[in-house]
This record gives structure tokens, C-alpha cells and sequence, in this order.
């Protein structure tokens, strides 16, 4: 359940559904409305204070959710936080976390016991966690998704016709999580042959699938009001969606921009798997998952507030300034923003 907060214009219009006017969009914090401080965002979820983030949606049949009178619509959120002096030997070492969320309607409880479907969600990276696609092209601010053009329509299509087939080999009384880790260990050992892209960023193995169960005893629960009593941000649409922190992981870089940028910058596909348990003709235990849906979309925050926004409308332009760099060529710890070229970022320092 969302926080008490008090709202702003802007944010109680965005109690009501928002379109994504294309597949590929990215919504960022002007969108849901993040406090912001000193120029950056500052969005407070639970314990976690994220300096950026990025969201899209997706829509899910109601032939999956039986209980449900239309197509669910989801929401896929990622958080950027950074963590500076984690290393006393090493004062440039720097830890990207990268914190995703799944939005979800209050009608729909992934967490229920006797659920007549399941769910998964699968997400790709390369050891240490790194970005498989990155851009120094792509402004940060920038809202279009740029990892479907890497992959090619064709290669998504044989990822989602290869998941649904792994997810068919599995009986819909098995756990979610059994099934979930099954397909991920699957797909990263025999990846589709058109899936150039993938297979060169794979060839000493470095490519990581993992699956996260959405449903079931190992799922995770959204944020509870105790959780969310010190939020400031809800950073889904709409505000009445309940919040699950799914998964997160941090990526090892520095204060050095050419490791920080990709880590900021990059774009990690998510798969939301989901499928019925009561599809099949036979009415046992032993019935194999039947036409189960797959969405895919590319997630990476994007660098815009409501501040930058109203400085841009003032002819101010990108509303970011340069690190300042020290002699090394580092990154010095002073600084609150990252500009490199037209390429711009930023983040507070911790």
C-alpha cells in the first residue's frame, strides 16, 4: 500500500491510470512526482533514498487472472542509489545498486495461497552484474528504450517463444520458484540462435539469467504501511498500486566516469512470465503449463524531475553541471553531477 504523503497537483492527476504512448517508454520522476533536493531527485522508498528511476508497464490477459473482469495492468520499476567509501584502501570504488520494483492493482495479490495461476520474472546481466547494453549515444534523460534495437524483433520473438516452451516442459504444481530457476538456467545455457547480440556478449559465458518467483511461498510481499511510513515517493502508477521490491543488485564501478556511466546508463531486460493453472484439460497434478503469457521490456532510470523540467521550460536547458574532476581524472567526492560531452547524469553524493 502506498504512503501517506501529501500530494501535489501533479500527483493526485496521477492517481488515475497513465497511458505509456508507446511499448518502448520510460517514465521517470516527473511523472510520479519525486521530492526533489538540491536539483536531484530524491525519492524515499522504505529505507532506500534513490536519485533517479525509471518505469513501464505492462498488461496481462485476464484470461491468466480469472478473478479479474479486465486485463491487469503491471508496472516495472527501477531505482538508482550509489554507494561512495565502501573500500578504505580504495577511495574511488563506488557500488551502482540498481532496485527493482513490480506494481501491481490492490485487486490483485500475487502473494495469495491457492492461486489458480503463477509467475515468474527472468532478467539477464553479465558477471559483477554488469549492463548488457549500453549507449553513450543515449541521453540520460531521454525516455525511449534502446535495448529492443540491440536485441532485434527477431531475437524477442525467439526469447519469448523459447520461454513459453521452457515454461511448458513444467507441471503447474510444481513451485514457482523450482520452475522460475529452471527456465533461467535453461535459457542461459542454450540462448536462441538469432539472438546475435546476446551470443556475442556470451562468448567467454559471462551471460547471467536468473528468475525471480512472482508468485507463491517464496515471492516477495509488497511493501507493508510500516514499510512505507518513512517513504516521501510511491514511484508506480497508479499511486493506488501496491509496491514489491522484486530484486536488486549492485554493480561494482568507481568514481571514474567510463566505469559509472554503464552502470548508470545501461539497460537490463525483464521477462514477466505468467501463466494459468486451471487452462488444461486435465484436472490433476500432473497438467503441463499450457499458453503461458511472456512480456519483455528494457528498464534503465531516466535523469528527469519536475526542477529540471521547469528549468528546461526556462530556456536553461539540461538542468545539469559538470563533476569536478580531479587531477587523476577522477570523479572528485564533492561533486553532485556527472557531464560528459552532451552525455549527462546525476546523482547525489553520499
Amino acid at each position: 500500500m502506498q504512503p501517506t504523503l501529501r500530494l501535489s497537483l501533479s500527483a493526485l492527476l496521477l492517481l488515475s491510470p497513465l497511458s505509456f504512448s508507446t511499448a518502448n517508454e520510460l517514465l521517470s520522476c516527473v511523472e510520479v512526482d519525486c521530492p526533489t533536493q538540491g536539483g536531484s531527485a530524491d525519492c524515499r522508498v522504505a529505507n532506500q533514498t534513490f536519485t533517479a528511476v525509471g518505469l513501464t508497464s505492462i498488461s496481462i490477459s485476464k484470461e491468466i487472472f480469472e478473478d479479474q473482469n479486465d486485463d491487469v495492468e503491471l508496472t516495472w520499476t527501477v531505482g538508482l542509489d550509489h554507494h561512495d567509501n565502501v573500500d578504505p584502501d580504495d577511495r574511488y570504488l563506488r557500488y551502482i545498486e540498481r532496485v527493482y520494483y513490480l506494481g501491481t492493482p490492490p485487486t490483485v495479490d500475487l502473494t495469495a495461497e491457492n492461486l489458480e495461476y503463477g509467475g515468474c520474472a527472468l532478467y539477464m546481466t553479465k558477471e559483477g552484474n554488469k549492463n548488457i547494453f549500453h549507449s553513450n549515444n543515449v541521453s540520460p534523460d531521454s525516455s525511449p528504450a534502446f535495448c529492443h534495437q540491440n536485441l532485434g524483433d527477431d531475437c524477442i520473438s525467439a526469447l519469448d517463444s523459447k520461454i513459453s516452451s521452457l515454461a511448458g516442459e513444467h507441471r503447474t504444481s510444481a513451485s514457482e520458484a523450482d520452475i522460475c530457476s529452471s527456465i533461467a538456467s535453461s535459457l542461459q545455457e542454450n540462448l536462441p540462435s538469432s539472438c546475435t547480440a546476446l551470443l556475442t556478449s556470451n562468448s567467454n559465458n559471462s551471460l547471467l539469467v536468473r528468475g525471480v518467483p512472482l508468485t507463491g511461498s517464496q515471492a516477495p510481499s509488497p511493501l507493508s504501511e510500516a514499510q512505507n511510513s518513512s517513504s516521501n515517493c510511491y514511484p508506480t502508477l497508479p499511486k493506488s498500486n501496491n509496491l514489491t521490491r522484486v530484486f536488486a543488485y549492485n554493480i561494482s564501478a568507481s568514481q571514474f566516469i567510463n566505469e559509472t556511466a554503464p552502470a548508470i546508463q545501461g539497460e537490463t531486460p525483464i521477462w514477466s512470465l505468467f501463466w494459468s493453472k486451471s487452462q488444461s484439460e486435465d484436472d490433476n497434478d500432473d497438467a503441463q503449463i499450457e499458453d503461458p503469457t511472456v512480456q519483455m521490456v528494457c528498464l534503465r532510470t531516466i535523469d528527469r524531475t519536475t526542477a529540471s523540467e521547469e528549468t528546461r521550460a526556462d530556456g536553461g536547458g539540461a538542468a545539469a553541471a559538470s563533476f569536478l574532476y580531479g587531477s587523476s581524472g577522477a570523479l572528485s567526492v564533492w561533486g553532485t553531477v556527472v557531464s560528459v560531452g552532451t552525455a549527462m547524469f546525476s546523482f547525489g553524493m553520499l
